[in-house]
């Protein structure tokens, strides 16, 4: 009976983690932001991008717009500094409006905003947030791997630890090291390979 309810919960984590991992992966902070908003009868359709692994060459950013007259400005900065703002006027190209973005070194971060001019009405993309692109090279497929499944197994057990600390007669103990061990490798070691 314990065998079957251990099996359970270990299957319960599974489940679990398999959920929290595709919900970190819409909404984690390197998903593009992809939406449409109205400006006085113009539909703007945007998906801009939040994370570059190629440190060679400028980012495009690009908007699409339905009407002629439209017009387009992008504000940048680098994050957390005390730059001043610079904008650059995004330029047509048939329903697109585009310009780009500096590269930057390698963990650097820049944040940018989008203000859309139509009919002598202005709007702000992305409700006037900021969004923030990240910079990182190429990251060596074996280190990406050992991060993913240090990460996700981390992720397991520490759900299937909770689990186990809760039942009466849980043993636990072996499971906080299996959880410490994966998540300081996975996190603390692979983590700032990966970032960096």
């Amino acid at each position: 009976m314990k065998r079957k309810i251990s099996i359970t919960l270990w299957i319960i984590a599974f489940v679990l983690t398999l959920l929290i991992a595709y919900f970190q992966y819409i909404t984690g902070p390197t998903h593009p932001i992809n939406s449409t908003e109205h400006l006085n009868g113009e539909i703007v359709s945007y998906k801009l991008p939040r994370s570059s692994d190629n440190s060679s060459k400028n980012i495009s950013i690009s908007i699409r717009t339905k009407k002629e007259g439209t017009r387009a400005s992008l504000s940048f900065r680098r994050l957390n500094s005390n730059d001043k703002w610079e904008k650059k006027e995004m330029k047509k190209d048939g329903y697109r409006l585009i310009t780009e973005i500096p590269t930057q070194p390698c963990a650097g971060k820049i944040e940018y905003k989008i203000k859309v001019v139509y009919n002598n009405k202005e709007l702000e993309l992305n409700k006037g947030k900021s969004i923030i692109i990240r910079f990182k090279g190429k990251v060596p497929k074996i280190f990406l791997m050992i991060h993913i499944i240090f990460m996700f197994f981390g992720i397991i057990f520490s759900i299937r630890t909770g689990m186990e600390v809760l039942r009466k007669d849980g043993n636990y103990a072996w499971m906080i090291t299996c959880t410490f061990v994966m998540v300081l490798f996975g996190g603390m070691v692979f983590g700032p390979i990966v970032h960096k």
